[in-house]
């Protein structure tokens, strides 16, 4: 699947209820650590929503990619 990628700001805004949003630093620390699939440009920090929506199931995400 080609990555897809969305602002850190926006994936935070859209992933998150507020209140329980974590810090704007902790999702760019996420993603230089590794634990949130993602790349810096400059010093912007994207994730890649594309391998967030990925099973690990290879049926199970072919499924989900044709729907």
């Amino acid at each position: 699947m080609k990555p897809a990628y969305m602002k850190a700001s926006e994936y935070r805004e859209k992933y998150f209820v507020k209140g329980s949003q974590p810090a704007a630093s902790t999702i760019r620390r996420w993603i230089r650590d590794g634990d949130l699939p993602g790349k810096v440009i400059g010093k912007v920090h994207y994730v890649d929503i594309s391998s967030l929506q990925q099973t690990g199931n290879p049926l199970v995400d072919k499924v989900l990619q044709a729907s």
